[in-house]
């Protein structure tokens, strides 16, 4: 190996990740590919005059470090007779682990330093740090552990069931709004409409035991729809009119919890339905 060898030159780090998601109109997941733990890595071998070197391969060592200079040493692997050409080489870190070393036990989650050593010569300096992409492979522990203290969570997940029969991080959502919900598979589900109620019967006030919506149809009517925490509420929501041999439609989203009535002048609406969501 010639001993001037002194120069590399980095084109490009990536990481890849993988993952998947479905959409469909009444339930959205996310599922996650498995991330492979491997950096594509390619340099360019010149020698003291910036020639590219002219060997055919050359054994080159990849060593993971803590810190810039010194530092504790977290991973090494070296990649024998690797192919050169015109100086460019191109290798996958992580493909390869010298003994007493897993490149997939790196958590990537503090700063780390790249060494490169090139057959027998010392290792070049300075180290180079290794940019924002390998860090994504942080991301995959997001899949499975909750959402850490330090990023506004409470560092656990709450495995009780809400009433609408979903697995909810403790602090990570608001169970009691039915904001973001994660089931046991680690999947963001959003709840589907259930079955229509027919309260085309009754006009008293009604708790509404999920969140939904209350649908009316009318002919001939002014219709008010009014909805709050009282079991008798005042605070007017929707309101319509139509004229007479008209047909309105009118829908109102109520929260769990709130109580709501629908009022008419004229004529009694043709049909009253509420609509739960998740039930």
């Amino acid at each position: 190996m010639d001993n001037n060898l002194k120069k590399i030159k980095v084109f490009v780090v990536i990481l890849f990740l993988s993952s998947i998601c479905f959409l469909s109109s009444v339930l959205c997941s996310i599922t996650y590919a498995a991330v492979p733990h491997l950096i594509n890595y390619q340099g360019r071998l010149t020698d003291a005059s910036g020639a590219p070197l002219k060997n055919d391969s050359c054994n080159i060592t990849f060593s993971i470090y803590d810190a810039e200079t010194t530092g504790t040493l977290l991973w090494q692997g070296t990649y024998n007779s690797v192919p050169l050409a015109k100086g460019t080489f191109n290798i996958l870190l992580g493909s390869i682990n010298d003994t007493g070393y897993n490149f997939q036990n790196l958590a990537f989650d503090k700063p780390y330093w790249l060494e490169i050593k090139v057959g027998t010569d010392e290792p070049m300096k300075p180290r180079q740090r290794i940019t924002s992409a390998g860090y994504a492979i942080t991301a995959e522990r997001l899949v499975d552990d909750p959402l850490p203290t330090a990023r506004g969570g409470t560092g656990a997940t709450s495995n009780a069931n809400t009433a609408n029969g979903v697995v909810v991080p403790t602090g990570a959502v608001n169970a009691a709004n039915g904001a973001v919900v994660l089931d046991a598979n680690s999947k963001i589900t959003v709840a589907q409409l259930g079955v229509w109620v027919d309260k085309s019967s009754s006009y008293s006030a009604q708790q509404a035991t999920t969140d939904g919506f209350v649908l009316v149809y009318a002919q001939n009517a002014i219709l008010y729809i009014y909805t709050d925490s009282n079991a008798n509420p005042t605070t007017l929501r929707a309101t319509q009119q139509a004229d007479a041999g008209g047909l309105i439609a009118v829908m109102c989203p109520i929260r769990k919890g709130d109580y709501w009535k629908v009022t008419y002048v004229t004529s009694a609406p043709t049909a009253v339905y509420w609509i739960p969501l998740g039930a």
